[in-house]
């Protein structure tokens, strides 16, 4: 087989930003995957580092070399194809294109070099581990080509802001409801949002979200919601008149849920709203929102949720998702258990874990109202001492698990032991939920 290398001699380089600095592997013949073009076998050598996982990996530097005449063609449209895999699960497909030309000639001394881009915003991937494997896509079917196979680890470096208590003099909170910028992720995006105070909140909850969300968000910018008659509350429930002309409540889109559900979610967060129900140009209605059921009221539950993170291109989010498989029959140990394993092993499109996959739930139990969770050591080496997103996870887990009804504080011990100070903040005592999640600036 080694005698074939010189027909055709194709070297992988791995090429990894991380903080500004290139890093370049050098090729070790460590493993050989062998191509087949006739009678003639050629080799396909990649660099023992290639089995390590990769942080942030931004692209493969590929230089094809020959000792002799050699041509291979291209797709045009995409030249190479990764097959990405998460939890030993496929992702996704993402095509990949470079600027090179789709056919190329080899001589002895033209070898030829490309980039291929494997950055976690050319690949639109959350932040997580995954196994990529790369195909090169050649137009001639006598190759049989095996795959390059990668282990990448993204995480954005985005800030994360917070969740707190504290509201500025004069204003008041509002709960609003967005879509990303892409409209991949199912669940929307809440975000804390601090007004003048007045006597009309609801209204200005509607005012709100026909603005949209902030250019620093990084959200999708366009107005969730259209045009709105008028919105009141009799005792509990919040009435919604909305004009019947307005495409955007009516077009077969996502974008027609996407508004019913910020009209339910962003309402039906304000203290004392516990429905909401909708009118069409001051009338009942049977069906709206492209053939939603109008006759019913609305309601949000806030139990049993995990909250999971997404990285906007400008700041981190974390949003709040179902938990399947929590009964009222469920004990509480399995339920911590259940919402544990939704914070580390995310399965929801474009949302990424917050527990990194080394920290293990040795135990937890309930004292009055207090959730005490012990965590083995590896909680204490989370993300490296990097606070930004440690207290992302500090936040996830406070605003999870309080969503159990039992729940009200939670207490955080490692290996049964009281933590004083970890990454700067005290974990001594027990912690009371944050009452504004994910405020603007």
């Amino acid at each position: 087989m080694l005698k074939a290398v010189g027909n055709l001699l194709i070297i992988l380089l791995i090429c990894i930003g991380a903080s500004g600095i290139s890093i370049f592997y050098s090729p070790v013949l460590d493993q050989s995957i062998a191509m087949h073009n006739n009678s003639e076998e050629v080799v396909l050598m990649v660099s023992s580092e290639v089995d390590e996982v990769l942080l942030n990996p931004d692209s493969i530097y590929i230089k094809y070399k020959t000792n002799k005449n050699a041509l291979i063609n291209f797709n045009e449209n995409h030249q190479f194809t990764a097959k990405i895999y998460k939890d030993d699960k496929i992702y996704k497909t993402h095509n990949i294109r470079h600027n090179g030309p789709a056919q190329i000639e080899f001589t002895k001394d033209t070898p030829y070099s490309v980039d291929i881009d494997i950055s976690k915003n050319s690949l639109d991937l959350p932040n997580g581990e995954y196994r990529i494997e790369i195909t090169p896509n050649i137009i001639d079917d006598s190759f049989n080509i095996e795959t390059l196979t990668l282990n990448a680890k993204y995480l954005s470096d985005v800030p994360y802001i917070p969740a707190t208590s504290n509201i500025p003099d004069g204003k008041m909170a509002l709960n609003l409801y967005f879509l990303d910028n892409y409209n991949s992720v199912k669940q929307l995006i809440g975000i804390t949002r601090f007004v003048d105070n007045n006597k009309s909140p609801l209204t200005s909850i509607v005012d709100e979200l026909k603005k949209g969300p902030t250019f620093e968000s990084g959200l999708n910018m366009n107005p969730i919601i259209g045009d709105c008659n008028y919105v009141t509350i009799k005792g509990t429930t919040a009435y919604v008149d909305l004009p019947s002309k307005e495409s955007l409540y009516t077009e077969e889109s996502e974008r027609s849920e996407a508004a019913m559900n910020a009209f339910i979610k962003s309402l039906g967060s304000y203290p004392g709203v516990d429905n909401i129900r909708f009118l069409v140009d001051y009338s009942k209605a049977k069906t709206f929102f492209n053939n939603q059921d109008m006759t019913i009221a609305h309601t949000i539950s806030t139990e049993n949720k995990a909250f999971l993170a997404y990285d906007s291109p400008n700041r981190y989010f974390l949003v709040e998702c179902d938990v399947e498989g929590i009964t009222e029959d469920t004990k509480i140990e399995d339920k911590v258990a259940t919402i544990f394993n939704s914070l580390q092993n995310s399965k929801y499109d474009y949302l990424s874990s917050t527990i990194p996959s080394e920290v293990k739930l040795l135990n937890s139990k309930l004292e009055n109202d207090v959730l005490i969770i012990n965590f083995d050591s590896h909680f204490l080496g989370a993300y490296s001492d990097n606070n930004n997103l440690i207290r992302m996870m500090l936040d996830s887990i406070l605003f999870s698990f309080t969503s159990l009804k039992e729940v009200n504080k939670v207490k955080i011990l490692v290996d049964g032991e009281i933590i004083n100070s970890f990454a700067g903040f005290d974990l001594s005592s027990e912690i009371v939920r944050p009452l504004f999640l994910n405020p603007e600036n």
